[in-house]
């Protein structure tokens, strides 16, 4: 029994009991996926028009706000390359077309380094895009 308080006081103590922020994006404007830096105060926001926000969550300032090069696209998944030093960007189309970005938190600076397009598999994967990271989950 006193180990069950204990482990229930350490559960109470790790849980959110504040909102960090929240972030206000255009009218009749839907997120589709969001990515969080594993380093840096800032997520990466895209919707469903193709563009990409960039926002600080600590000052509630978009950084940078650009279209992903991707019209028509859904955006089904971002991640980092490199993501501990200097990381670039991808995002990755529902249709399997992947555009990588450099600089892409800085405003008006961002560059787009290469694009890809990936082939369908002929499995019974989900639709999207896979990648792995440092620790080898897929996303």
């Amino acid at each position: 029994e006193r180990a069950n308080r204990s482990c229930r006081a350490k559960k109470e103590a790790l849980k959110l009991t504040e909102q960090l922020a929240s972030i206000d994006i255009e009218n009749n404007v839907v997120p589709t996926c969001m990515l969080m830096h594993p380093l840096a105060p800032f997520t990466a926001i895209a919707d469903d028009r193709g563009t990409l926000r960039v926002w600080d969550y600590q000052t509630g300032q978009i950084l940078n706000r650009f279209p992903l090069g991707m019209p028509g696209r859904t955006v089904a998944s971002l991640a980092l390359v490199n993501e501990l030093d200097d990381s670039l960007l991808m995002a990755g189309g529902a249709d399997g077309s992947v555009r990588i970005w450099r600089n892409y938190a800085a405003s008006g600076e961002e560059r787009l380094v290469t694009t890809l397009r990936a082939l369908p598999l002929t499995s019974s994967a989900p639709p999207g895009m896979m990648s792995a990271g440092v620790d080898g989950m897929g996303m």
